[in-house]
């Protein structure tokens, strides 16, 4: 059967049908095309007898086909560009990238629970391990004496990437003269509950003071600390009274580990 064709002339009549209510179609003079509905739905429906419904889009000025949105008989629903697709639609609510996907502008925001899954590639582990990229944080944290004494908080930052966090302190510490552990506590999140995880840091700085007996700082298994052990063959925690100095001690110190 031969093209039916609606001619432009159509755009000097009110539409293609009228009612008392108005125009449901209008061609104006330059082949523009105008659909009006008074009901609440959808105002056009496309129906294909194949294996697949929509519309293709034209490089101006060419019979070229550059663009289409097509819906498959397979319920999935594909945009895409000349004879490719690169966004594709599922009716469970997935959605897929065929190609990279680049940010001129913006952010992109992944809900609480969720994140980026690398389930697709090869584990390394001898355990079934996560593979859900969460989370990353930038910020700054309070650190505290935990076992008595005051401080002065010169700069204490972190970053969180996933379930890793690496946190930096330079304060001026005063604790009690006592045979407490000497602990800096506030790290902005609780260490892993793995029992037995001990993750080490560094000491960059103690101004004067001979740190030389200490070992590097540790966080502690389901803790929000950093504490010590002496380097002098004893093994045994850096007690307050071990970490005198008048008007206090200058410490920079960093540790990285795995939040719980």
């Amino acid at each position: 059967m031969a093209n039916t064709k609606v001619p432009k002339e159509l755009s000097s009549t009110p539409g293609i049908a009228d009612s008392s209510s108005g125009t449901t179609m209008t061609i104006d003079s330059d082949g523009y095309v105008k659909l009006e509905r008074s009901a609440n739905e959808y105002g056009l429906e496309l129906k294909s007898a194949g294996v697949r419904s929509g519309i293709v889009f034209k490089k101006p000025g060419t019979d070229t086909i550059q663009g289409s949105a097509l819906m498959l008989a397979d319920e999935t629903f594909r945009l895409g560009t000349g004879s490719y697709y690169h966004i594709q639609m599922f009716q469970d609510g997935g959605t897929q990238i065929v190609d990279t996907l680049v940010m001129l502008d913006g952010d992109i925001l992944v809900q609480n629970g969720h994140g980026i899954s690398f389930a697709a590639t090869s584990d390394g582990g001898v355990t079934t391990p996560s593979e859900l990229f969460d989370d990353y944080e930038e910020g700054t944290w309070t650190p505290t004496m935990a076992s008595g004494g005051s401080l002065v908080n010169h700069a204490a930052s972190y970053t969180k990437i996933g379930r890793q966090v690496t946190a930096y302190v330079f304060a001026t510490v005063s604790p009690t003269s006592d045979s407490n552990t000497f602990r800096i506590g506030g790290l902005p999140y609780n260490c892993s509950s793995f029992t037995n995880y001990y993750p080490p840091g560094s000491i960059g700085y103690t101004s004067d003071f001979n740190g030389s007996f200490l070992y590097n700082p540790l966080a502690h298994y389901s803790q929000s600390y950093i504490y010590f052990h002496k380097n002098n063959g004893s093994a045994t925690a850096v007690y307050n009274s071990e970490m005198q100095k008048s008007g206090g001690m200058p410490i920079i110190l960093s540790v990285t580990y795995d939040a719980a």
